[in-house]
């Protein structure tokens, strides 16, 4: 009796993809292949013999492990069938295995989107309208243009000009305020 070498829990549930938000599709697919030990498979595929005459020149090692990989490939691409709706599956039937499936659908609606940044991810996207642009305020151009009268007198004498008076530091005024309650 062959053993199956293919143990992991059967996935009840994955996301399914209808053709927009493909990279939160794709973030959810991707840690349900992660969490099952699939995704360098998705990634980079698996080695396949070029037809049947090179599969017989193997070892049994190599075809055991083969035929393991192509065991866990069919799972992960029910996995992406399943994964699809019904309007979307007719682009990757034509995959043979599950790397195939996933670069068709990267391909065609990851498109124009920006890959996710962590930042992205925590915050929802801001759909506000910019605020209107404020009406100006005559006192501020006011003092701006006192501010720069007084900086263009300043240039052309050869002193600075002289600086704003400041008020005393919050523990002096205290100070004071207590010496003139205690008397």
């Amino acid at each position: 009796m062959a053993s199956n070498t293919f143990n992991y829990p059967q996935v009840n549930w994955v996301p399914l993809f209808k053709g927009e938000k493909y990279q939160q599709w794709c973030m959810q697919m991707k840690s349900v292949f992660i969490s099952q030990d699939l995704w360098e498979l998705v990634q980079n595929g698996y080695e396949q013999p070029k037809d049947a005459n090179e599969e017989a020149t193997w070892d049994e090692a190599k075809r055991k492990h083969y035929k393991q990989n192509r065991i866990r490939d069919n799972y992960v691409l029910s996995l992406i069938y399943r994964g699809v709706d019904e309007t979307i599956l007719p682009t990757i039937m034509a995959a043979t295995t599950a790397k195939e499936a996933w670069s068709i659908l990267e391909t065609k609606y990851r498109g124009s989107e920006k890959p996710p940044t962590l930042c992205r991810l925590a915050q929802p996207p801001d759909h506000r309208s910019p605020p209107p642009p404020r009406p100006p305020d005559h006192r501020r151009q006011s003092r701006r243009t006192t501010a720069a009268a007084s900086c263009t007198a300043a240039h052309d004498s050869s002193q600075p000009p002289p600086l704003p008076p400041r008020a005393p530091p919050p523990s002096l005024l205290v100070l004071s305020y207590l010496a003139e309650n205690s008397l």
